[in-house]
């Protein structure tokens, strides 16, 4: 999956934390947050810190990278361009 949106992380991470079975208060503890933290990552809203995002995909086990429209690592750098893509979406203003 690529993310690119706060919604598409929020996708990855409820996905991901549906198909381990596990409920929002578990998986907040593990990563040291609120469940309303956990909350808002999930429904992908823009403002959430990303500090907290990261310790729930740390939480879930979910492994973050980058990749070319191909799918496979870039070498060019090209996924500098996508990765600033997607900070600046996570730090927008709902």
């Amino acid at each position: 999956m690529i993310i690119i949106t706060p919604a598409d992380l929020g996708t990855l991470v409820r996905n991901g934390r549906l198909e381990r079975g596990e409920t929002q208060v578990a998986v907040a503890r593990r990563a040291a947050i609120s469940r309303d933290s956990l909350i808002r990552i999930e429904q992908g809203h823009p403002r959430v810190e990303l500090g907290k995002a990261l310790a729930v995909v740390e939480a879930l086990g979910i492994t973050l990278g980058t990749t070319d429209d191909g799918g496979s690592p870039a070498a060019d750098g090209s996924s500098d361009a996508l990765l600033d893509q997607v900070f600046e979406n996570l730090t927008q203003e709902e």
